[in-house]
């Protein structure tokens, strides 16, 4: 044999041997639970067991389970009548090989998994608070993790104070010490078997000073197998709204309770297309029900000043400030709650507070602009009437009709414009000399060197030093500078089609090198080219095309025309897609400095630039 074949040989050997002794690798056993009845055994992996067995450290058998044809699990139970606080020995036959573990069982069994009491139903905790003289509803839940079927005597004791509340209930009874006291007989049948017993009383009519102990013990077979008890605290529902209160509501935010900076707070915005449909056709949307899914969120922060955890229920509606009646425009759908109501469930830790988000549910159709007051309500979980409301005014803002017609306007034009520039390109640019094209291409490249990177990279700190009016400082780069570019390219070449060439080059290497390119900035591209080429065209700067007609009379208003409707619709556009609110007075300050003021400044400098370019060329 080679010594190839040799070393291939060697090194298979290892690599099986290797996988063999992970393979036969012994799990550990990472914690044994006592309960009534059985004894869990959790291993640190999944692995095929062939038998389980519980002995005495005298070796004598106390359970033992066999498993044929080998159980693979990480979990094995094995079920036996195990004394409290008393060594004992875990054997365990596994595909890996024997296992031999020691632990010591517990004082008594307490398994949270068997059973589990929540007072009231929804918090799980050694203390809780509840208003006075109102129904409270505790759960106590059982489950039979045995093979065996399992018969459990419930007893769950509540302190002097409280009533039964439902008297024709035989479980419930008073005693002689004024306790009430609940009893039931559960049977569960089998391992699967499970139980939640509601149990319901009425709180003290006033405060106490102290709090009560609410006790619960479950027996089986005359031994208890579950003890428990929770500290109870009775307080008004003054006391309490006093202890347990909204801090704030943050409205609108988003699913995640992050609130989208560019809304206003305690505004609602509704788009205007679904209330025009409804004006028109004088009914709602029928086709979709828009309650079916929130329309919204917002955030309610809730501040616990107790020491007891506290499980609250939220519900929150919409009123009419006016008729304090609710709005049935803001009520979900039946589907999602059949009593149209809108709640969310929140524990509050003691001294401590929480935040929740919830839901918040529109039919734009049938929602008016104005005022509207949001109500929420804090109800102890489990328990009925509500301790404290807060009141949360707000308004409901349809976006105006007239972005949305100016943008459907300049969609159109742009849809048709790429067509159109297309479809006559040949006859368009069939008469472009070759130096033209280059020259175009070229400008577009200059514009993106000098306007654009410029604009995007000193945006930040313009808007950060000059806030709303940085438009003063980067105008200076897409009014002065782009339009002495653009004013000494018509003088260079007065042809039609030359403003839509160099804005397309210039909007390319914008989309490469920035990545800012989008169906949006495409439409205000295709806009802004249009206005221009039909101004050029209509002042007779590109009509004749020798040069005649480019006059600072007749470039100004051109360029000066076309940039300022372009900057409205920009601002128009903004207002539709993405929900930007502008002031008036805000657009007009844009349209006439930006859009006249510097545009003029930069065609002047262009036009002379232009005729010195041309004498050069000349």
């Amino acid at each position: 044999m080679s010594n190839k074949r040799r070393s291939v040989l060697l090194v298979a050997i290892c690599l099986v041997f290797a996988v063999f002794s992970c393979a036969r690798e012994l799990p550990k056993v990472e914690r044994t639970v006592f309960s009534a009845g059985f004894v869990t055994i959790e291993l640190d992996r999944c692995v095929g067991i062939r038998s389980a067995e519980l002995t005495t450290e005298a070796g004598a058998c106390v359970g033992r389970a066999v498993f044929s044809g080998g159980y693979r699990s990480r979990i094995v139970k094995i079920d036996c009548d195990w004394a409290e606080n008393r060594s004992y020995r875990i054997r365990l036959a596994t595909d890996a090989g024997g296992i031999v573990y020691t632990t010591v069982s517990p004082q008594s069994a307490r398994d949270e998994r068997i059973c589990i009491f929540q007072f009231p139903f929804g918090l799980q905790s050694r203390g809780t608070v509840i208003p006075a003289d109102t129904e409270v509803t505790g759960s106590l839940q059982l489950k039979n993790d045995s093979s065996l079927p399992r018969r459990f005597d419930v007893r769950v004791s509540f302190p002097p104070g409280f009533r039964i509340a439902d008297f024709k209930d035989a479980r419930y009874r008073e005693t002689q010490s004024g306790t009430i006291e609940f009893r039931d007989l559960v049977e569960l049948n089998n391992r699967y078997d499970s139980k939640i017993i509601g149990i319901t009383v009425v709180s003290p009519g006033q405060s106490a000073v102290n709090p009560g102990e609410a006790t619960v013990l479950v027996m089986e077979a005359g031994r208890t197998v579950f003890r428990d008890a929770v500290l109870v605290r009775v307080l008004a529902s003054q006391s309490l709204a006093g202890h347990i209160k909204t801090t704030g509501i943050d409205f609108p935010t988003d699913a995640k309770g992050y609130r989208d900076e560019r809304l206003m707070p305690d505004i609602l915005h509704l788009a205007p297309l679904p209330r025009l449909l409804a004006l028109i056709t004088g009914r709602g949307d029928d086709d979709v029900d828009h309650r079916m899914v929130p329309f919204g969120f917002y955030t309610v922060t809730l501040q616990n000043t107790l020491e007891e955890d506290s499980a609250l229920i939220v519900r929150s509606w919409v009123e009419d400030p006016n008729t304090g009646e609710r709005v049935d425009a803001f009520r979900p759908h039946f589907h999602v709650n059949a009593a149209g109501e809108i709640f969310t469930f929140a524990v509050v830790p003691g001294r401590g507070a929480q935040t929740v988000v919830v839901p918040i549910y529109v039919e734009p159709a049938l929602v008016l602009p104005g005022a509207y007051r949001l109500c929420c309500s804090l109800t102890q979980f489990g328990t009925g009437a509500p301790f404290s409301v807060s009141v949360h005014n707000f308004e409901v803002a349809r976006q105006p009709v007239g972005p949305m017609m100016v943008t459907a306007a300049g969609t159109i034009v742009s849809v048709l414009f790429f067509p159109g520039f297309f479809v006559f390109f040949r006859r368009i640019y069939g008469g472009y000399k070759v130096r033209w094209i280059i020259l175009a291409a070229l400008y577009g490249a200059v514009g993106f060197v000098v306007v654009n990177i410029p604009g995007t990279f000193f945006a930040d700190l313009f808007r950060a030093l000059l806030e709303p009016f940085n438009f003063l400082a980067t105008g200076f780069f897409y009014g002065v500078v782009q339009y002495a570019l653009w004013g000494s390219l018509i003088v260079l070449v007065p042809r039609k089609g030359i403003m839509a060439l160099v804005m397309t080059v210039r909007l390319l290497l914008t989309g490469v090198m920035l990545g800012h390119i989008s169906a949006v900035a495409l439409i205000w591209m295709a806009t802004h080219a249009f206005l221009a080429e039909v101004s050029l065209w209509l002042t007779g700067c590109t009509r004749k095309g020798n040069g005649t007609g480019v006059t600072l009379a007749a470039l100004v208003p051109a360029f000066a025309v076309a940039e300022t409707i372009s900057t409205f619709f920009n601002f128009e556009s903004a207002i539709f897609f993405f929900r930007l609110y502008y002031a008036d007075w805000y657009i007009v300050l844009n349209c006439l400095i930006g859009g006249v003021l510097y545009t003029a400044i930069g065609t002047v400098v262009g036009l002379n630039m232009g005729k010195k370019l041309r004498m050069v060329a000349e």
